[in-house]
């Protein structure tokens, strides 16, 4: 049981040359549990523990500017009552050292490397959403202008999708294009007035939250968004079908009532939000036995 204020690290892949930290969404949340971690009294210090093979950090973000403290790995052994493997993996070694002299180690899941590993495998890359689009426009062809299916760029390369999508209606009427990925705030500012999305096993994205940000539609199937935006079933075509409709004949009558949606989905992840932070606290208090109470947040 500790009588004093945790020290916390958390680990992240220092590059060579910087990389966007809109390239992946294991950075971001990084930062964020960085930040709730500052605000929290049970936490006296906390790090960003660079475990990579180089130095620079995430592109477009200034650390100091953004109050990060970051040490190198050597450097954090011996200083951290709790590491948290998260954004870099560390190796068998390394949790063994940390915990030799005196620091819990835990690893933090932020992504769903197998589920992406079987897509890849099964289906190259995302795209299932234009089947959204597609049966859509067979059913009202004057409802959709142009359809823009991004982190594509690969499927155009297959023989057998390249065939596929030569024999849809939309595609050969010159509406449907095969794009590459993307900074998603510039793609939906420039092209976007309705996000359709599918995924499988991959229910939280910071995608859904970028688009609920800038108050754009959003036509989703996962099932941890439920009541939140326009909510189609798994691989269900048709289904998908009635929610792209739904919004586009819909959506723009109910402007004020999606506002107060989309503020509620992202104060429910926020790192102001209490229930969030007791949840950490709890965790913390398990783990280190460490003192603070989620009610000193404000």
């Amino acid at each position: 049981m500790l009588s004093r204020p945790v020290r916390v690290g958390i680990s992240y892949f220092g590059r060579r040359e910087p990389q966007s930290i809109w390239a992946n969404g294991a950075v971001q949340n990084c930062f964020f549990l960085y930040w709730l971690f500052q605000r929290y009294p049970g936490v006296g210090e906390v790090w960003m523990v660079n475990a990579g093979d180089g130095e620079a950090g995430p592109g477009g973000v200034d650390m100091a500017a953004a109050g990060v403290s970051v040490i190198g790995l050597e450097a954090a052994m011996g200083r951290l009552d709790l590491l948290i493997e998260m954004g870099a993996q560390l190796g068998p070694e390394t949790v063994e050292r940390a915990r030799a002299q005196g620091a819990r180690v835990i690893a933090y899941r932020v992504g769903n490397d197998y589920v992406m590993e079987i897509e890849r495998v099964v289906a190259g890359k995302h795209g299932t959403g234009i089947f959204n689009g597609v049966r859509f426009d067979r059913q009202d062809p004057s409802g959709i202008g142009d359809i823009f299916v991004t982190n594509a760029i690969d499927l155009k390369r297959h023989e057998a999708f390249e065939r596929f999508a030569l024999g849809l209606d939309i595609v050969q009427a010159g509406r449907a294009s095969f794009e590459a990925r993307y900074s998603t705030p510039y793609f939906l500012a420039r092209f976007t007035d309705v996000v359709v999305t599918h995924q499988w096993e991959n229910g939280l994205n910071y995608l859904y939250y970028d688009a609920a940000y800038g108050r754009y539609p959003l036509v989703h199937n996962s099932d941890l968004l439920p009541g939140f935006g326009y909510q189609y079933a798994s691989f269900d075509a048709q289904d998908g079908a009635r929610a792209l409709r739904e919004t586009v004949l819909h959506h723009d009558a109910r402007l004020e009532e999606y506002e107060q949606a989309c503020q509620a989905l992202l104060d429910g992840v926020s790192i102001r939000n209490a229930g969030n932070v007791a949840a950490y606290d709890a965790l913390l208090r398990a783990i280190c036995g460490g003192a603070g109470s989620a009610a000193a947040l404000v």
